[in-house]
């Protein structure tokens, strides 16, 4: 008698544990939805720091900053900024010229099907698009003594 009540006993510790099992695969958190296609990529990389910082925006106004992990949402008026300062942008040709300085600071910029590398000091037609997107680094991760 004792048999057969262990072996029930040992019986509904496997059924349960199967079935915890299966609601712990039922209840996995849902899949991350898919990344829209980026409208820009813009990244900043060197420097005395060591920077790597990559920020892309989708076409819903989305940003993703690799450097701290984070997702950013932009207003609408933010959105249409950034896309009119990446518009009135037409130095899309990369240049060596800064980067044999020592500690340089390498920024790159695709938009479409445009991209352009610049060294140390980037073109006045990018300043206002990169202004705009160093703010969004900025967000994540505050920039000067205390943050850098």
């Amino acid at each position: 008698m004792r048999r057969f009540i262990l072996l029930g006993c040992t019986l509904s510790a496997a059924a349960a544990v199967t079935a915890t099992s299966a609601n712990a695969a039922s209840a996995r958190p849902p899949a991350e939805a898919p990344r829209q296609d980026p409208i820009v990529t813009y990244t900043r990389t060197g420097g005395f720091a060591g920077l790597h910082d990559t920020v892309t925006v989708d076409a819903t106004g989305v940003a993703h900053i690799s450097s701290g992990q984070a997702t950013i949402s932009l207003s609408t008026e933010e959105l249409d900024g950034l896309r009119a300062d990446l518009d009135r942008i037409r130095t899309w040709w990369s240049s060596p010229a800064g980067c044999d300085i020592a500690d340089h600071i390498a920024y790159s910029i695709t938009y479409g099907d445009r991209r352009a590398r610049r060294c140390h000091v980037v073109p006045g037609d990018w300043r206002p698009a990169v202004a705009r997107l160093d703010g969004l680094l900025a967000r994540v991760r505050p920039v000067g003594p205390t943050g850098a």
